[in-house]
């Protein structure tokens, strides 16, 4: 029951995630419509974009002062190490928490994406349709996939 709780809880965060980011855009497109339209736009508050980093919040911000990001090489390990553990593919979202869990630094402005941007450089890993990213040496007899193989049962 706990994962189900667990997976649910992930799942809404994705959702919620995925209509802050529609929002965002919304706004956006006002302000750009506002001022095509001669109107004033409103003003921007702090409490506007709570989870998105914006310029203003790095300005005087030392890039010393942040963490670095794990290097590539070391994030591949991990990863196949998170998903060989887990016994099953895993999608992107749920994939970033669990490394991250592990202490790694994902780094960039969107963690998200740029945690996406690295999956798609490793050499190490596949991203099976429907189900998420596995070790590309690894078959996963339950989604079908054979190291080497072309197609996948799933994706159709």
């Amino acid at each position: 029951m706990g994962g189900q709780v667990y997976n649910r809880a992930v799942g809404r965060i994705a959702e919620l995630q995925a209509e802050l980011q529609r929002l965002e855009v919304f706004i956006v497109t006002y302000r750009e419509l506002a001022d095509d339209a001669g109107e004033p736009a409103p003003s921007r508050s702090a409490h506007e974009h709570p989870l998105q980093e914006t310029e203003e919040q790095h300005d005087g911000v030392d890039e010393a002062d942040r963490p670095r990001a794990t290097p590539q090489a070391e994030l591949e390990r991990v990863v196949e190490q998170v998903l060989l553990t887990n016994g099953a593919p895993l999608q992107r979202f749920e994939l970033m928490e669990r490394v991250k869990a592990l202490g790694v630094v994902i780094g960039g402005r969107n963690e998200i994406t740029n945690f996406g941007s690295k999956l798609s450089r490793a050499g190490r890993l596949v991203n099976l349709p429907k189900l998420g990213y596995w070790p590309k040496e690894k078959p996963f007899e339950p989604g079908g996939y054979q190291p080497g193989s072309t197609g996948f049962p799933l994706a159709a």
